[in-house]
């Protein structure tokens, strides 16, 4: 296990710090965090796992952050949902925070890779296709949730650069990621979002994961 691990370069330095039915919630820094969980275990690694069996793992998961987000107080003030028109929605979170009685306001973007980017995300030659609404809030303080795949990172600079420019005297407090992530997604987005004064909170499903060469594939869950 020893061998597998380093050869890999998995990050196994977390310390669990509360956990939520049937989920575990382990924290990496002051601002980086895993949820595991049985549903989560068996949508990362089995690929038959589909149709209304996945929308259900993926609402229980969605149920254990929200519950996790609110106690981090994420959902004290002002909530901005910002999904990416690709994985967003799969991942269920806006469910979860309807059930939790939170309001929220949200924004619709389609970020499209200008070559056929199937297993491959080596270079970050996107373009944003559709946006909606044009406008973000002004004047006043909020949280930028985030839900979606987060690989190389590409996609969320895209679209977070998107958003800052039409985003005109707003104040984002933090900007949450929710989902399967890899370490040089987070890396990548936290420098840009330092960039803005902009504090990132990563909440990761399983496990903060390497990358394959390709900018596509996660080595701990196989191949996509």
């Amino acid at each position: 296990m020893a061998d597998i691990l380093s050869s890999f370069n998995f990050d196994t330095g977390f310390d669990e710090i509360g956990s939520y039915g049937n989920s575990r919630v382990y924290r990496h820094s002051n601002d980086e965090y895993v949820i595991d969980s049985e549903e989560g275990r068996k949508v990362a690694s089995d690929p038959s796992v589909c149709g209304t069996t996945f929308e259900s793992l993926n609402l229980a998961m969605a149920r254990y952050a929200a519950k996790f987000i609110k106690e981090l107080g994420l959902l004290d003030g002002k909530v901005v949902l910002q999904h990416v028109l690709r994985a967003s929605l799969g991942y269920r979170i806006r469910d979860a925070l309807h059930e939790t009685g939170k309001g929220f306001s949200e924004i619709w973007t389609r970020p499209v890779y200008s070559y056929t980017s199937y297993r491959s995300h080596t270079t970050d030659d996107l373009e944003i296709t559709y946006d909606e609404p044009a406008a973000v809030p002004e004047g006043e303080k909020f949280y930028l949730l985030k839900p979606d795949t987060e690989a190389t990172g590409f996609t969320s600079l895209k679209v977070l650069d998107h958003f800052f420019k039409k985003c005109k005297g707003c104040q984002v407090e933090a900007v949450v990621l929710y989902g399967f992530i890899s370490r040089p997604a987070i890396d990548r987005i936290k420098s840009y979002l330092h960039s803005k004064n902009v504090k990132t909170v990563t909440i990761a499903i399983e496990n903060i994961t390497p990358l394959a060469e390709n900018g596509y594939d996660m080595p701990l869950y196989g191949i996509d």
